[in-house]
């Protein structure tokens, strides 16, 4: 069995700023959810099944369920009350557990001994979204694991592109499916910058102004200024960069949201963009007040082009944008000049 459960303020807590100031809660506040989530870990269904027609955000939730419900409890409820969700957050489970396996580090950096385990979980968890596929062919929901199955085995970028079509003809611009399709068509999955950012401006310009799709624009960015730039703290400031995501962005503040996948598109955006003009300045500070206290752990963990995390408390001398509260990070970026 692999386990999936502990808490993630343990992962955090080695990073180089106080957990205690910087809490990351990957339920955003919606402790309901958490603990029908810590009861289905224990094998009781009863809290999540009925909480969870309540929750419209279905790959939010299921990513909670995927990351701590561990394996033999997925596959029993899989197995004893087969439907589209209960076999599609399985093969999720499987998906989630072959990264634990593997990890996050580049292909050149995995122990060789953790490639077989890794793709033997995916390759199952291939097997079992396609059982849901043919079973329940209106969903969207296996075609998501799907897409990472897809990248995990490099099986190519065509057939990534196939399976998020198929996601997308059942669920357009699924804002789940947007991150992992841009995540496929990386350079370091095997794309090009050009493919990604390609992607990343249809989708933009393609999906509703309040769609939470379009923070994949922040991401491509964000991996373009760590891959792709000389000098990711220059890229981020120039003026091009902050415009695009502006205008990606701005559909998204009409109103305050509860909806984490808007969070978790606003905490890409809050990360990424370096406020250099009024623009940029005027819709950071609306995003960090529709945000207040709830960074999400991706992408804020992350520490590129020598940033520093740090509670406002702590330093208020460096220009960012103001904080609606306290118990938000803010991102200091190194003060470069914009380029010509």
């Amino acid at each position: 069995m692999v386990s999936k459960r502990g808490d993630k303020r343990e992962a955090v807590a080695q990073r180089p700023y106080r957990v205690d100031e910087v809490p990351f809660d990957e339920y955003y506040g919606d402790q309901h959810l958490r603990a029908a989530i810590d009861a289905l870990a224990d094998g009781d269904r009863g809290p999540f099944t009925e909480i969870y027609p309540t929750r419209p955000w279905s790959a939010f939730v299921d990513r909670r369920v995927a990351a701590n419900v561990p394996l033999d409890v997925l596959r029993g409820w899989a197995e004893s009350q087969p439907s589209a969700w209960t076999q599609s957050i399985y093969a999720e489970g499987l998906v989630h557990a072959a990264w634990e396996v593997r990890g996050r580090a580049f292909a050149k950096q995995v122990d060789a001994n953790d490639w077989k385990p890794f793709a033997d979980l995916l390759t199952e968890a291939d097997t079992v979204a396609r059982r849901a596929v043919a079973l329940y062919p209106e969903s969207p929901m296996p075609w998501r694991p799907m897409i990472n199955v897809a990248k995990g085995l490099s099986l190519g970028i065509d057939e990534c592109r196939a399976r998020f079509m198929q996601l997308h003809a059942r669920s357009p611009f699924d804002p789940d499916g947007c991150n992992r399709m841009l995540q496929a068509l990386c350079q370091k999955w095997g794309g090009s910058h050009d493919e990604m950012f390609g992607f990343a401006r249809w989708v933009v310009q393609s999906s509703a102004p309040n769609s939470p799709a379009r923070g994949v624009i922040s991401q491509a960015h964000f991996e373009y200024a760590v891959a792709g730039s000389d000098d990711p703290a220059r890229y981020l400031a120039r003026l091009g960069t902050a415009e695009e995501q502006v205008t990606a962005v701005e559909g998204l503040l009409l109103e305050p949201t509860a909806d984490p996948e808007v969070v978790e598109a606003l905490n890409w955006f809050a990360y990424t963009v370096v406020p250099i003009d009024t623009a940029s300045s005027r819709v950071s500070r609306r995003v960090f007040s529709l945000l207040v206290d709830r960074p999400a752990e991706y992408p804020w963990i992350q520490l590129p082009w020598e940033s520093r995390i740090r509670s406002p408390r702590r330093d208020t001398s460096v220009r960012s944008p103001p904080l609606a509260s306290p118990g938000l990070v803010e991102l200091v970026s190194p003060r470069v000049s914009r380029p010509r």
